[in-house]
């Protein structure tokens, strides 16, 4: 039954991939991480586990590094994680095809130039927010320097270049390699200084959909596809070792089961103590993060900081936190009815892609990295962070638009009244 549970996971989860990356829709970044940091590591546990019968396997796994012999499990809650993980995917993938604009020509938009003054002065702003990183960076350069507060103009910085590395997109497809570079090596820089994933997740994303779109007449085959698999598994391993170094072999880097997936058994294995821990709140604060003024939000984050009691839990910690993928934290928070948060995630990203198109359709191009940025953080359980930071940059593109949609306009006036000799 386990088993039969785990293949249907994976396969939904595999399918969503293909119907995003052939839609050309940036959801393709939460099936793609959903699937490497959990689908596919508890379809090979259960298969060892259920079909293999090898008593030794879940011995090993969970005693691992990451989850150690003091804190041991004494059984596998893998059915019951994977009913509340499919349960969740399904309301997720529903509200994704509901609320998608089919109308969106998502490939042509990503490919389409923007001018070439344009693209110069965008890099530009590009570089000077690389430099204000490096002057105003808090944190210790080549370490995660996990408690040491980020400035907060260091912080903005970050944050505009990873909208901006979209532009990797429409720069490569015009084969305008300098400014390919600069829209690529500046999250790359960031992420390799501060040790932080995040930053070159954005320029990998966008790297990887300048792949997809390019394809001939906009068609994924299965090729493609196993090509693009392999440029993820790659970017795991990567990413891996600028995190933790590159001590360790490859093959780990790339197929070592990721933290927050143990923190997730963790909390399925002690459902008693975390199912619906509370009971609803952390989706509502959620909801207000990015926009909200810190006077005028509904709760306290340290009433629904589900990853600090994960840690005070499992590790006795008393800061820092455990982050359980974002099945266990939607668990922890609703309990059974955790697919009413996979809803309301589907919702938000879809109805941010709509709001962009309605302003200046061109703007959605900018999502792909964001997308890549977020979906990375909340797939992992950092929902808190990646949601926040997504709605604060979902703003930042807004503002973009806003721009091009005035400039548009003031230029098709200037035009009407030279062509009606009202204007020198």
């Amino acid at each position: 039954m386990t088993f039969v549970a785990a293949t249907l996971a994976l396969v939904l989860a595999l399918a969503s991939a293909i119907y995003s990356a052939r839609a050309h829709s940036t959801f393709l970044f939460f099936w793609a991480f959903s699937t490497l940091f959990f689908f596919l590591p508890t379809f090979v546990d259960v298969f060892f586990i259920s079909v293999i019968n090898s008593s030794s396997y879940f011995d090993n796994l969970i005693t691992s590094r990451y989850l150690g012999q003091a804190n041991k499990l004494t059984d596998a809650p893998y059915l019951k994680m994977l009913i509340i993980a499919t349960s969740f995917s399904l309301s997720f993938l529903l509200i994704q095809i509901l609320l998608s604009k089919k109308s969106i020509k998502r490939r042509d938009i990503y490919l389409s130039p923007f001018p070439p003054k344009l693209m110069y002065i965008f890099a530009t702003i590009d570089l000077l927010a690389l430099l204000a990183f490096i002057l105003f960076n808090n944190k210790t350069w080549f370490s995660p320097s996990l408690f040491v507060p980020q400035s907060p103009i260091a912080y903005r910085a970050s944050f505009l270049i990873v909208v901006l590395s979209a532009l990797l997109i429409p720069a490569l497809y015009q084969r305008r390699f300098f400014l390919s570079a600069i829209f690529f090596f500046s999250p790359i820089i960031i992420s390799v200084g501060t040790s932080q994933r995040l930053w070159a997740l954005a320029a990998l994303g966008s790297l990887v959909f300048y792949f997809i779109a390019s394809q001939k007449n906009g068609k994924i085959s299965a090729k493609n596809i196993v090509v693009v698999c392999i440029l993820g598994v790659t970017a795991i391993a990567i990413l891996r070792a600028v995190r933790h170094g590159f001590d360790v072999s490859l093959a780990e880097m790339a197929f070592s089961r990721d933290v927050s997936y143990f923190s997730a058994l963790y909390v399925f294995a002690k459902e008693d103590t975390f199912a619906g821990i509370t009971g609803g709140s952390a989706l509502l604060f959620l909801l207000q993060s990015g926009w909200v003024p810190e006077a005028l939000k509904i709760g306290s984050y340290s009433d629904v900081n589900i990853p600090l009691f994960i840690a005070e839990e499992q590790r006795g910690w008393t800061r820092g936190s455990m982050h359980p993928t974002i099945f266990a934290w939607a668990y922890a928070d609703l309990g059974n009815i955790a697919f009413i948060s996979g809803a309301v995630f589907a919702a938000g990203f879809a109805l941010a892609e709509r709001v962009i198109a309605r302003i200046d359709v061109k703007c959605i191009v900018f999502l792909v990295p964001v997308s890549a940025f977020a979906y990375s953080a909340m797939v992992r359980g950092t929902v808190q962070r990646g949601w926040s930071n997504f709605v604060f940059m979902t703003f930042l593109i807004i503002m973009i638009a806003v721009i091009f949609n005035l400039a548009r306009n003031r230029s098709a006036v200037s035009r009407y009244l030279r062509s009606r000799k009202l204007a020198p």
